[in-house]
């Protein structure tokens, strides 16, 4: 079956649970370098998030050349925000399989943060309407620019994403699903209204094709066009330059700044 907006095939030749929303905080932090299967993972810091006792924790990559906080807040130059959400359960290994994969160093040459959230993101259905504005005011707290983050998701993020997006209408600049997909109904699909979605699937990777078409069809029927990418001889694990990665990041908050006006 066709789609109802246009797909674009891309080729590609190389290429690497929470309780009520309260006021955050920052409960620790450590400046860590991982190791993913023996290689040195990307520099950032662990931050755990109080919430009402039940706490989550982030880690994140500052712009190059930006402290986590400045002397003044107030004037400090706010930059914008990939929120990535791994694949699989979210445990602290994947977190920096996702960093390292995607997020080590070109988000932060191009001054963007990275925020990757540890856990299931799949939770994110029912945590979401807590998780999602805890998080957010922290990030606001921390001196980021919070009217451009762009919610970064592979595989099960993927599909967290679209439950994040969901329980914070409005607040998010732009979605991408590496690959991704929504489950949910139509009314849950109308929050999506307004924000820039683009799925990111191997043309082998049959489930996730046919879930990238059925979320096309399905935000469709609400007004919320999507854009989809296959990718020609690739599976389920994308093989996507990051700087590639990037410059659809930059094209959606491009797209949301064009909706503003």
């Amino acid at each position: 079956m066709p789609l109802p907006h246009p797909v674009r095939v891309f080729s590609i030749l190389s290429v690497p649970t929470l309780a009520r929303r309260v006021a955050p905080h920052l409960v620790a932090a450590a400046v860590l370098t991982g190791s993913v299967n023996g290689q040195v993972a990307p520099t950032h810091t662990w931050h755990e998030i109080g919430n009402a006792g039940r706490p989550f924790r982030v880690a994140v990559i500052p712009p190059q050349g930006l402290a986590t906080r400045s002397a003044d807040p107030a004037v400090e130059a706010r930059a914008p925000v990939v929120l990535a959400l791994p694949g699989g359960v979210g445990t602290t290994d994947l977190v920096l399989r996702s960093l390292e994969r995607f997020w080590a160093d070109e988000p932060a040459r191009r001054g963007y943060w990275v925020v990757a959230l540890e856990g299931d993101a799949s939770y994110l259905e029912t945590t979401g309407t807590d998780v999602v504005p805890a998080l957010l005011d922290w990030m606001d707290e921390q001196g980021m620019d919070t009217t451009r983050v762009v919610l970064a998701g592979v595989s099960n993020g993927g599909l967290g994403a679209f439950y994040a997006a969901a329980s914070a209408p409005g607040q998010f600049a732009g979605l991408i699903g590496l690959p991704g997909r929504f489950v949910g109904t139509l009314e849950e699909a109308s929050r999506l209204r307004g924000l820039p979605i683009h799925l990111v699937v191997g043309a082998a990777d049959t489930n996730w094709l046919d879930g990238a078409r059925t979320t096309d069809r399905t935000l469709a029927q609400v007004g919320v066009p999507v854009r989809v990418t296959i990718l020609p001889g690739q599976g389920h694990r994308l093989d996507v330059p990051v700087g590639q990665v990037m410059d659809w990041v930059d094209e959606l908050i491009a797209e949301q700044r064009r909706r503003e006006r």
